[in-house]
């Protein structure tokens, strides 16, 4: 049996004719963190890639790492066009993160040199 506490609170529901999006979750930190920890033992643990998937979309879901995209065109095959190239996107960025990829073009040390107050002749 469960109770209303059990289901948490959050800080605004968007409701619309095809979706509803409850934002802004004020669960306890300690029980995210604990039920993200599961999440990825299940991750590590199953074989299966659409099990893989769905879990990775619970866990940016959990940790706020979520983000919806709407595709338009005039036409599906510039529809489909767009979405192919967005996905690209996306792989690209995930694939850079995961491997621990950094910016380019000097862009890394560019980066350092100004955190540290560096100057071209340093």
């Amino acid at each position: 049996m469960f109770s209303l506490h059990d289901l948490g609170k959050v800080g605004e529901v968007i409701v619309t004719k095809d979706d509803a999006m409850l934002l802004k979750g004020k669960g306890d930190e300690a029980q995210i963190e604990k039920h993200i920890q599961e999440i990825t033992e299940q991750l590590e643990t199953t074989n299966s890639e659409y099990e893989k998937e769905k879990l990775n979309e619970r866990l940016a879901k959990l940790s706020d790492g979520v983000a919806g995209l709407k595709v338009g065109g005039t036409s599906n095959v510039e529809v489909n066009e767009k979405k192919d190239k967005v996905t690209d996107a996306l792989n690209a960025t995930r694939a850079a993160v995961e491997e621990d990829i950094v910016l380019g073009g000097g862009m890394c040390s560019a980066s350092v040199h100004s955190s540290l107050g560096l100057t071209n002749s340093s």
